[in-house]
């Protein structure tokens, strides 16, 4: 997924080909401080269930702390080389820009003569090597590709040369700015992909114990007592409370009480486990009951969450809640603006003879397929009715469509032959592997072009995904070697949401 960015700035090149790669670095230095804040969010959203369940949360919430400290100690590298730099050449002028950006010298002299390129390429594998110790080999696939690490790469030329070469060897100073700028943007990817990661397990098994319906910034979630909302006459109920982490002192008191509907301790039938933090209860009779669970610090309450249920007479009336009866296509989640499909199967009544009612979304049937389409980010209810009863139901979290990247042909990539992008004609975005890529629409790009020698040859805007004529008549005369800067990538997807997404550099092979 790595952008490579073909600096081809020789000393001579023009300034305003310089200005060009300091716009491109200021949109990649955008785009890496929008993936700060959305990792930084992440970090908060996992921290937040680590707290409230650590034996259950700790484990993600460590490694992806171990996970964000790598990949800031890299770009906290690549910050000091950029800050090095500027430093020997003058630093910016009056208008923003780089004062020595065409010049060559200060950069051969770190990273060729002072093998500075090398360094940040034994960095980068360090880097991979230290993900993939906390991922494992199975979850590879969320760091490969992103950042290209191969000891020679083909230049524009035809010819292998050493990574650092590649990057760095009599490349103007705006250039290597603007390719540090990218080689962060990498390690940013990285690190979203696994804690983004993580954050969707931690989501899946909070789905039962979600109570906003909005989650469009972050999960509010019950400490969980148990998944199931209703038991039926002599089941054996073993209820386990999971409270939020506290430091126990000798004053420190855990309660669990049973209360039935009227608000009287249940007494009978009860086992408790203090503990263990467990309530058993031998279902006797049915009713409304609700279990109270607090920690106190003398006399004072620290914290106090109930959970209500039911128990039932089975000869009358059989709710069933688990989310074995509805399930959703290819996917865990649903997302918002999006229409999915899913599988209703009751145990015990035909699909037909069950009235199927949605609470934040809508249902559709197609001949005998029923999809779901949510309105908004939060909980989406399936019910389930046979007459006036409620036999089943199911609750999904919707979710806001993941962030998307710029595609070619569909898929991401930095190469294309000249051949082949002839006959493209459009600019998608959307996720790697992702099922639904077709709910983000481009509605805008900016596209410069560069020949080989790394002088800028047009730039100009195109309304909508489709390539307009002048796009079409540029890439027409292609050829090997010339970069295609595709920035300031404005979308718009299925959850109503418009963004401008990171810039796509594509060099003619």
């Amino acid at each position: 997924m790595y952008l490579v960015l073909l600096a081809m700035m020789a000393v001579n090149v023009k300034v305003d080909f310089a200005n060009t790669f300091e716009d491109v670095n200021k949109s990649i230095i955008k785009s890496n401080n929008k993936y700060k804040s959305t990792n930084s969010k992440t970090l908060t959203n996992i921290q937040s269930a680590q707290k409230l369940d650590s034996l259950m949360y700790s484990h993600y919430w460590e490694k992806s702390k171990s996970v964000s400290k790598i990949s800031s100690h890299a770009i906290h590298y690549l910050d000091s080389i950029r800050s090095f730099l500027l430093l020997n050449t003058g630093g910016y002028n009056e208008f923003g820009y780089p004062k020595n950006s065409v010049s060559s010298e200060a950069v051969d002299k770190l990273f060729i003569r002072q093998s500075e390129g090398e360094k940040i390429r034994t960095q980068i594998l360090n880097v991979k090597a230290s993900l993939l110790n906390i991922i494992g080999e199975e979850k590879a696939f969320l760091i490969n590709g992103i950042i290209n690490t191969e000891n020679y790469i083909v230049n524009s030329s035809g010819v292998s040369v050493k990574w650092e070469d590649y990057h760095f060897d009599n490349i103007a100073l705006g250039g290597v700015l603007a390719t540090l700028s990218r080689l962060e943007n990498g390690l940013l990817i990285m690190e979203s992909n696994i804690i983004n990661h993580y954050y969707s397990i931690i989501s899946n098994k909070l789905t039962a114990n979600i109570t906003s319906d909005d989650l469009s910034d972050s999960l509010k979630i019950n400490f969980k007592l148990f998944s199931n909302k209703q038991f039926s006459l002599g089941d054996r109920i073993k209820m386990t409370t999971h409270l939020p982490q506290h430091t126990k002192t000798d004053s420190t008191t855990y309660t669990n009480i049973l209360l039935d509907k009227e608000g009287n301790e249940v007494k009978e039938n009860i086992e408790i486990d203090v503990e263990n933090k467990e309530i058993i209860y031998l279902a006797e009779k049915p009713g409304e009951f609700t279990l109270s669970s607090s920690i106190q610090e003398g006399e004072r309450l620290i914290f106090r969450k109930e959970k209500k249920f039911k128990i039932v007479d089975t000869r009358v009336v059989k709710q069933i809640v688990v989310n074995e009866i509805v399930k959703i296509e290819h996917h865990d989640n649903l997302f918002a603006g999006v229409k999915q499909q899913i599988f209703i199967k009751h145990p015990q009544h035909l699909t037909h003879e069950l009235e199927i009612k949605v609470l934040n979304g809508d249902l559709l049937k197609v001949g005998n397929e029923f999809y779901i389409f949510s309105r908004k980010p939060g909980i989406t209810s399936i019910q389930l009715y046979k007459g006036n009863n409620k036999v089943g139901e199911a609750k999904f979290i919707a979710k806001l469509l993941p962030e998307p990247i710029p595609m070619i042909n569909g898929e991401f990539q930095n190469e294309i032959s000249a051949n082949i992008f002839k006959v493209v004609d459009k600019l998608s975005a959307g996720v790697p592997s992702f099922l639904w890529n077709d709910h983000y629409e481009v509605l805008s790009f900016e596209l410069k072009k560069l020949d080989r020698y790394g002088k800028l040859v047009v730039s100009f805007e195109n309304q909508g995904a489709y390539f307009n004529s002048q796009t079409i008549q540029q890439i027409h005369d292609a050829r090997k070697g010339d970069v295609f800067i595709f920035d300031k990538i404005l979308v718009k997807s299925a959850d109503e949401r418009i963004r401008e997404i990171t810039n796509l550099i594509l060099t003619i092979k």
